[in-house]
């Protein structure tokens, strides 16, 4: 994975009228405060995109896996549902990626998303793409312990960095948060509660 994600880091077009750089970063996961136990991700996403005098920054948190999401084994599947609710304290830009088995094969990423208001309605609220709506959710093993997770289909990474990142429907654009994907101890990463009168 680490691999994979320093290919990432790259300035992927730059023309005089437009820019597109990515940066990732693998989260620090050493030891039970580290960043990875605290906040359930493997990796940051960062996209910089610039058209004429438009800057935008976006980024997304993610947990890869080496196995297809929607057929995890029940003790992996109720793990992954815990991480990507810690993610989502974080952030709503949040994604699976699967690790492929064979060498030269693309990685494929699914947008995943949390909610205790479970079914189809909130699927059709999503900020995602609800024409295609979710494929397949993690409900809790238990009841009453934590959000479920719905699992969007899978895309080609490749596909998911060109039509959802760079064509903009996907990404939290929160400079806190955009900065603190810089870092692999994610220091600036913090929850805002905003009080709703």
């Amino acid at each position: 994975m680490a691999a994979l994600f320093a290919k990432l880091d790259d300035v992927v077009l730059d023309r005089p009228d437009a820019r597109v750089e990515f940066r990732s970063t693998i989260i620090a996961d050493r030891g039970p405060r580290s960043a990875e136990s605290i906040w359930g991700a493997d990796f940051g996403l960062t996209a910089m995109l610039v058209e004429n005098d438009t800057r935008t920054e976006k980024g997304v948190l993610g947990q890869a896996k080496h196995r297809p999401l929607a057929a995890l084994p029940p003790k992996e599947a109720e793990q992954f549902r815990a991480q990507v609710a810690k993610m989502a304290e974080a952030t709503w830009a949040t994604i699976g990626l699967e690790v492929p088995a064979i060498p030269g094969v693309v990685p494929s990423v699914r947008i995943v998303g949390t909610t205790t208001t479970f079914g189809d309605a909130w699927a059709a609220q999503s900020v995602f793409s609800p024409s295609e709506g979710y494929e397949t959710s993690i409900r809790p093993s238990r009841a009453g312990t934590g959000p479920a997770v719905l699992i969007w289909p899978a895309l080609p990474l490749d596909d998911y960095l060109c039509d959802y990142v760079v064509g903009c429907p996907h990404g939290d654009r929160a400079h806190n948060f955009v900065q603190a994907l810089s870092h692999s101890e994610l220091p600036q990463l913090h929850v805002h509660v905003e009080k709703k009168v």
